[in-house]
C-alpha cells in the first residue's frame, strides 16, 4: 500500500456500529476462578453489540484502560474507560460529550494508565459524519479525578525539533515518575490495498519522552521509529520493541539504533502474512498476525497471538476460533496475562488470556 503524494488530513477511525454503552462482564467478581487457566481460554472482559477495544494494562496489572463505544445509529463514539485487571465493575468512564451530542464524534485512540490510577490517553473530535478530526489532544486525569481531564499537548500538528506531524501517541507507557515514553505517528491516507481494512496508513516517526508535571509541554526525542507502525514497551526492563511490517526489532529505552529481534516463522504456501500489534512485559514479547495459505485450491487463514522465543521461532499461546483476535493486544508487566480485542457473532470485545511461564 502506497501513501498518496500529497498529505491528507487526520483521519478519525471510528468503526463503531450502532450501539449502547456495555456493561463489563460480571460487576465486582474476579475472573480468576477456581482452576487455572490453559493458554488458550479466552475469557470476556466486556460485553458490547459494537465495538470495545484498544486495551492497555497497567504495569502492575491492577487496571485495564481501554476504549468504550458508546453512541446510536447517528452518533458513535470511543470513550475513555477503565477495568480492574481481572475483569468487573468498570471504575471509570470519561467522554468529552454528552449523550445526546449529536454534531460531533470523539475517539479515545491510546491510553495508559498507571498501577497508582494516573491516565494519560489521545483523544480526537470530528464531525458527526464528517471525516478528519476537529480537534485532537493529549490528556491527563486519574481515576479519582473530581475535574475534567487536563489538556497537556495539542495533537495534530508539527513539533519543534521532531520528525513527522503528531497525530497519534502509539505505544504510549508510563516509564518513570511525570514521564511517558511513546512513538509519534503520522497519519497518511493510502491505496486500498486487498487485505487493508482500512485506507490508511499510520507511520511512526520519532519516539519520544515526555514531561506530564509541567504547565507547558516538554519532550525530548530518544531516536527515530524509522517508520515502524506500532511500538510496545516492557515495564520491566523499559526496553523498546518496534514493528516494521512482519518483523519486530528493539533498541535501548536511552537511545540508538534498533537491532532485528524476530522474524516470524514462514507458514508453507503463504499467501498473505501480516502483524497487527506488540505487546512486551517480564521479559516476553508477544504478537497479533493473521496468515493465510493454500493447500491445494483451499485458502485457509489463521487468527493468533505468538510468544516469541526465538529471532526465528514462536509459540502459539491463542489460537483464534469462535473469537477472533483483531487489531490490539497488550500485555502485564510481568508477561502473564494478555487482553485484545476479539470479534465474535459481529461484535469486538476485550478479552484476557493468563499465559503460563
Amino acid at each position: 500500500m502506497q501513501p498518496f503524494s500529497a498529505l491528507r488530513s487526520l483521519v478519525l477511525v471510528l468503526l463503531v456500529s450502532s450501539c449502547s454503552h456495555s456493561d463489563p462482564a460480571g460487576a465486582g467478581r474476579s475472573y480468576l476462578g477456581d482452576e487455572p487457566f490453559q493458554d488458550t481460554d479466552p475469557v470476556q472482559l466486556t460485553f458490547s453489540p459494537s465495538v470495545e477495544g484498544r486495551p492497555y494494562y497497567s504495569p502492575g496489572g491492577n487496571y485495564l484502560a481501554y476504549g468504550a463505544g458508546r453512541g446510536t445509529a447517528v452518533r458513535q463514539d470511543l470513550c475513555l474507560a477503565v477495568l480492574p485487571g481481572s475483569g468487573g465493575q468498570q471504575r471509570m468512564l470519561e467522554c468529552e460529550d454528552e449523550p445526546d451530542q449529536i454534531s460531533r464524534t470523539e475517539a479515545v485512540e491510546h491510553a495508559a494508565i498507571s498501577d497508582e490510577g494516573e491516565i494519560a490517553f489521545v483523544r480526537h473530535i470530528g464531525l458527526t459524519g464528517g471525516f478528519g478530526s476537529i480537534d485532537a489532544g493529549l490528556f491527563l486525569t486519574s481515576l479519582d479525578a473530581k475535574e475534567q481531564p487536563r489538556r497537556l499537548m495539542q495533537l495534530g500538528e508539527f513539533k519543534p525539533g521532531a520528525a513527522g506531524r503528531w497525530d497519534y501517541l502509539q505505544g504510549m507507557t508510563w516509564t518513570a515518575d511525570n514521564e511517558l515514553t511513546a512513538m509519534v505517528t503520522t497519519v497518511n491516507i493510502g491505496e486500498q490495498c486487498q487485505f487493508c481494512p482500512i485506507d490508511t496508513l499510520y507511520i511512526g516517526a520519532d519516539i519520544v519522552k515526555i514531561r506530564t508535571d509541567l504547565a507547558s509541554p516538554s519532550y525530548t526525542v530518544v531516536g527515530s521509529s524509522n517508520g515502524a507502525s506500532r511500538m510496545a514497551i516492557d515495564p520491566t526492563t523499559r526496553q523498546i520493541y518496534l514493528l516494521h511490517g512482519t518483523t519486530i526489532s528493539t533498541m535501548s529505552p536511552t537511545s540508538g539504533d534498533a537491532e532485528v529481534f524476530h522474524v516470524p516463522p514462514p507458514v508453507t504456501g503463504m499467501v498473505s502474512d501480516t502483524v497487527s500489534s506488540i505487546a512486551a512485559g517480564g521479559g516476553r514479547v508477544y504478537y497479533a498476525r493473521h496468515t493465510r495459505w493454500q493447500t491445494g485450491s483451499e485458502i485457509n487463514e489463521t487468527h493468533a497471538i505468538y510468544r516469541v522465543d526465538s529471532p526465528n521461532a514462536a509459540t502459539v499461546v491463542f489460537l483464534s476460533g469462535i473469537v477472533r483476535v483483531h487489531d490490539h493486544i497488550t500485555a502485564s508487566g510481568d508477561g502473564h496475562r494478555i487482553a485484545f480485542e476479539g470479534v465474535s457473532v459481529g461484535s469486538r470485545n476485550i478479552y484476557r488470556i493468563e499465559v503460563t511461564p
